[in-house]
């Protein structure tokens, strides 16, 4: 199922989890990943995913012409 030693969540469940928590609330997104995976995933555990993870920041890069 490609989970890492010592963590509970699936790599999917991992990714659907944070694309949730980027466009609402902890506590919506408990509701919708329930909804969409079948699978009880705390706000908590959302929270310590989305610290846990590197997000890559968007450049600025600006074209002029």
């Amino acid at each position: 199922m490609g989970v890492r030693p010592r963590q509970q969540v699936s790599p999917h469940l991992e990714l659907c989890c944070l694309r949730q928590s980027a466009i609402v609330s902890y506590a919506q997104a408990v509701k919708e990943i329930e909804v969409q995976t079948g699978r009880q995933v705390s706000d908590k555990t959302q929270q310590r995913l989305e610290e846990r993870h590197d997000f890559e920041l968007p450049s600025s890069e600006v074209s002029v012409e």
